[in-house]
């Protein structure tokens, strides 16, 4: 499992990688989303942070493997996967190798009948619009949860089942979407000019010249550790 920690180009931007120590800032204690974590996940986190400081990769990617985790940590599998698994969840890291094991669930049982096929093809890919929307394309959650803007839903389904990436594909988009998330155009004005994530499929705007990053406000190391 590869590992992606949210913010990691706004709040651990340095020249060098592999920095010695990393920035903590005090805005952690009013993100309510943290604060409601359980308490082993709230001390995981900052060991995570140092071992993705350890990271040559922009987005601070590193191996989340959990026998890895707990030799580097000194923490029992079972404590690591408890923890994790609710910072996965609230969005704090992103598994960027889920979309595989997404993938690998869905087949076609041996024992299915031609009509069976038949009704299969004549199912639409997506619910009609209005309706619940259920079994979305593989490898979709990830790249909602990863997209900023949680506008128009079902359209940003239909487009992703239109280019239907692969995982070579969804990874890059992933990594994209990481960078720009971060950049001064999409934080600004509280997101307003972030495009509806259909727009951004459609137009293939992964492949946009990377953007420079939002500068933080106010002292960037006030409250760093």
């Amino acid at each position: 499992m590869r590992l992606i920690p949210k913010g990691w180009q706004q709040f651990q931007h340095y020249k060098d990688r592999c920095p010695p120590w990393i920035k903590l800032h005090r805005d952690l204690l009013n993100d309510r989303a943290f604060m409601t974590l359980p308490v082993a996940s709230k001390a995981l986190a900052p060991l995570l942070w140092l071992l993705a400081s350890e990271s040559k990769s922009e987005t601070g990617e590193f191996c989340g493997d959990v026998a890895e985790l707990e030799f580097r940590l000194r923490i029992s599998a079972k404590e690591i996967s408890l923890g994790l698994k609710c910072l996965i969840d609230k969005g704090f890291f992103l598994d960027a190798s889920a979309v595989l094991a997404e993938r690998l669930q869905v087949a076609t049982p041996e024992t299915e009948t031609e009509r069976e096929r038949e009704t299969e093809k004549e199912k639409p890919p997506l619910p009609p619009k209005g309706g619940a929307v259920h079994g979305f394309p593989p490898g979709f959650d990830a790249f909602w949860q990863a997209y900023p803007r949680k506008t128009a839903k079902p359209q940003a389904a239909k487009a992703f089942a239109r280019l239907r990436p692969d995982d070579t594909l969804l990874s890059e988009m992933l990594s994209a979407l990481t960078l720009q998330s971060q950049s001064d155009q999409w934080q600004r004005e509280g997101g307003q000019f972030v495009p509806h994530a259909s727009t951004w499929i459609n137009n293939r705007r992964w492949e946009d010249q990377m953007p420079s990053l939002a500068k933080p406000q106010n002292d960037p190391f006030r409250g760093a550790l």
